[in-house]
């Protein structure tokens, strides 16, 4: 891993990947709204990254309610 975390197999990957649940959600938040709005994302986006884990930390951070707090945001609609 980038920090030096070893690991040998897709078990202990699996495990490391699942104690940073909240970083992993992170990014596919923000890879979600760059495939929604058809542009990189800019540290003035920050913001609605934020509301989408936000809301999507209300469902229990599921793919579906993620695609869900995309497509209500309002970076979605300004496109």
């Amino acid at each position: 891993m980038t920090d030096g975390t070893k690991f040998s197999n897709f078990r202990e990957f699996r495990a490391l990947l699942m104690k940073r649940e909240d970083q992993i959600a992170r990014g596919i938040a923000g890879k979600l709204l760059v495939y929604g709005t058809g542009r990189p994302l800019t540290i003035k986006d920050r913001e609605s990254v934020d509301a989408v884990m936000k809301a999507a930390q209300e469902e229990g951070l599921g793919l579906r309610s993620m695609i869900h707090a995309v497509v209500e945001s309002p970076i979605f609609h300004r496109r």
